[in-house]
């Protein structure tokens, strides 16, 4: 999948940080997990999250050291008005008292890091921690899951592993995962559950609900890269060209589809609405099916009625018309016709352009780039979220996440050992606006960054090699909303589009469960349905083939994974 640069994009733009970002699960998407090559076992119940006897998860006690302008939540995510003044030290003793080295494997998708023999913020980041940190394996996020999964099979596992979300949320990258955490990670539950974790406080100011994604078999294994409710993707408009055409926000689905035909200027290289379909690695799949699913009010990925049994998306009338409106939308030319060919640098690009007025599209990283494409434009645009609409006078919904874009997790060692490298992930969640937090996002200052006329940190050049996204993969803070460029605006319609959605979120009951069979198969059963709906959809195959697809992703697994699913959840 192609990926935007999260610092030359900063550097090119001169926006401040949003927060240190996963561009990925920002993009609203995920590559196919790489599994090693080992057969799927029977069923088990490898989650326990929710019964009596369940392991108790981390105390959640929110951290704030700089006051936020907008307050925020465990739910919602703070805003700022200004990169804060102060800058207060979280990290007041050395995390690794051990000393030595420390090899660490996560993913880069920035670009390469400046050598440590020449990195300023490298070298600093290991004075702080009291030991050598040695990145280990380290390759882009589009190469990761196939080296994560030669260095499980070597057996010679580094001090911690960065372990990403799979789609759909799920934190189990490949198959018989439950039980290589049980040989080879350490257990981290005697330090972290309850209020054993608080004295890791950064580790406790991440919330709950990411903490349970990375618990199996009644274990903590793990410490979670946090990431919004908000999972992936939303509906960004150009109200600016609405306003031209005098039209106003669609509340419906009806509403929608008018709206589209009144913006449709073929003439003028001017639609309603663009999108990027090559595939499932980009920003919109089948023609934005994920987005009209929830307006149609289908389950995110499943639904459990109060016998515990699951009902796919799929599988319901909801999503199945969802289907049929988007088939509508495209017959009617009202797709960028060039969508097809879209990836997902041109359609952002084209929507910056404003070549359509709506776009489907990342939360965190899309929201740097269209902010400040927006101020560039002559006349400046007016960017906006659009709230989730519904068919008629029903509510639409939305698919809120795990609030876990990944996780980090450490090979089994002595007590002393797992308490540096926690203290080590303790570092590395330093909240916004903390000094460990401007070390670990912009390096040292006068070296790495200098702060502009507003307070701003900006890069240097030396900063610009030095400093990488990278760390943040190990373990990051809850996100904030924040941007150097008129930040007041910018903090208010991010959060205020969070809260229209979250407002109306609906959960996936099985996200934080665990089926043996959706990690082995899981991507290819479901692509295999979701590629054929493009067919649907583009006019290339019938609806009436779409009753015969289910029966096909009912009995090519997923009614195995249906099963597995309602065994876990039913175990707790």
């Amino acid at each position: 999948m192609a990926q935007l640069n999260r610092r030359a994009l900063l550097r090119a733009s001169g926006l401040g940080l949003l927060t240190a970002m996963p561009l990925l699960a920002a993009c609203g998407s995920a590559a196919t997990p790489a599994a090693p090559p080992t057969a799927a076992t029977a069923p088990a119940a490898a989650k326990s999250t929710t019964a009596s006897n369940a392991v108790k998860m981390p105390t959640y006690l929110p951290l704030s050291i700089a006051p936020p302008d907008l307050a925020g939540d465990d739910k919602i995510e703070p805003g700022y008005f200004a990169f804060p003044k102060t800058k207060q030290q979280t990290v007041t003793s050395t995390p690794i008292t051990g000393g030595g080295e420390v090899s660490v494997m996560t993913w880069n998708v920035t670009g390469p890091i400046a050598p440590l023999e020449s990195n300023t913020a490298w070298q600093e980041i290991n004075k702080v921690l009291g030991a050598k940190v040695n990145l280990v394996n380290n390759v882009s996020n589009s190469d990761y899951r196939t080296k994560l999964a030669t260095v499980v099979a070597g057996g010679e596992l580094p001090d911690t592993i960065y372990i990403p979300a799979t789609p759909g949320g799920q934190s189990a990258p490949f198959a018989q995962f439950p039980d290589f955490l049980e040989r080879s990670a350490a257990d981290l539950t005697p330090y972290l559950s309850g209020d054993a974790v608080k004295e890791f406080p950064n580790l406790a100011a991440i919330p709950t609900r990411a903490w349970k994604s990375v618990t199996y078999k009644n274990k903590i294994y793990g410490v979670p890269v946090a990431f919004p409710l908000v999972p992936g993707t939303v509906l960004w408009v150009h109200q600016e060209m609405l306003d031209g055409a005098g039209l106003v926000r669609p509340k419906n689905t009806d509403d929608f589809k008018s709206v589209l035909g009144a913006l449709k200027k073929p003439d003028a290289n001017q639609y309603g609405i663009g999108a990027s379909v090559q595939g499932a690695d980009t920003t919109s799949g089948a023609f934005d099916l994920g987005m009209y699913s929830a307006f149609f009010n289908a389950p995110n990925n499943w639904k459990a009625d109060a016998a515990g049994k699951l009902t796919r998306s799929f599988e319901t009338e909801e999503y199945k018309a969802a289907v049929g409106y988007a088939r509508d939308l495209v017959a009617a030319g009202l797709y960028h016709p060039d969508s097809p060919t879209f990836n997902q640098v041109s359609v952002r690009t084209n929507f910056v352009g404003r070549k359509y007025a709506f776009v489907n599209s990342g939360w965190l990283a899309a929201a740097i780039q269209y902010w400040g494409g927006a101020q560039t434009q002559t006349p400046p645009g007016k960017l906006d979220i659009v709230p989730p609409i519904g068919v008629g006078s029903a509510r639409g919904s939305f698919y809120t996440g795990t609030q876990l874009f990944g996780w980090s997790m450490m090979k089994k060692a002595p007590e002393a050992r797992v308490k540096d490298l926690l203290r080590m992930f303790n570092f590395f969640a330093a909240p916004f606006g903390s000094a460990e937090y401007l070390l670990i996002n912009y390096g040292v200052e006068g070296k790495d960054f200098t702060f502009d006329p507003d307070g701003n940190p900006v890069l240097t050049a030396a900063g610009k090699t030095n400093v990488n996204s990278l760390w943040t993969y190990v373990v990051q803070p809850p996100q904030v909303y924040y941007n150097a460029t008129k930040p007041k605006d910018f903090a208010t319609m991010m959060q205020a589009g969070a809260k229209a959605m979250i407002g109306v979120g609906i959960d996936d009951p099985a996200a934080a469960f665990y089926s043996e069979t959706h990690a082995a198969k899981g991507s290819i059963v479901n692509q295999g349905f979701l590629s054929a709906m493009g067919d649907v959809i583009a006019g290339r195959r019938p609806m009436t083939d779409y009753d015969g697809l289910v029966k096909e992703w009912q009995s090519g697994g997923g009614n195995q994974i249906r099963t597995e699913f309602e065994l876990a959840i039913a175990a707790g």
